[in-house]
């Protein structure tokens, strides 16, 4: 957050499907990192809300026998961060 500052860039911070609002690994998790981004003014995204949103799922966005994200995994991350930033222009000054 210092560094941002300093150097006049935002921040965002983007949760995956482990700690998404929809009730990942450990939902406590994304209330601790949502507590602690609303201190310090950093907005968060949640890459898995809007995978569900556009009627994926778990298996959808990882690999069959892995699970790391896949190409349409990386795709859809990639477009809720687009989605933020139509919303919040400002963001990309």
């Amino acid at each position: 957050k210092e560094r941002s500052e300093r150097d006049n860039f935002e921040l965002i911070i983007m949760v995956n499907y482990g700690v998404s609002t929809l009730g990942g690994d450990n939902p406590n998790m994304y209330n601790r990192i949502k507590d602690l981004a609303e201190v310090r003014g950093i907005p968060l995204v949640d890459q898995y809300r809007y995978m569900v949103s556009k009627g994926l799922g778990y298996d959808d966005v990882t690999f069959l026998h892995d699970s790391h994200m896949s190409f349409i995994g990386h795709q859809t991350s990639a477009e809720a961060l687009l989605e933020y930033f139509r919303a919040n222009p400002n963001t990309c000054k």
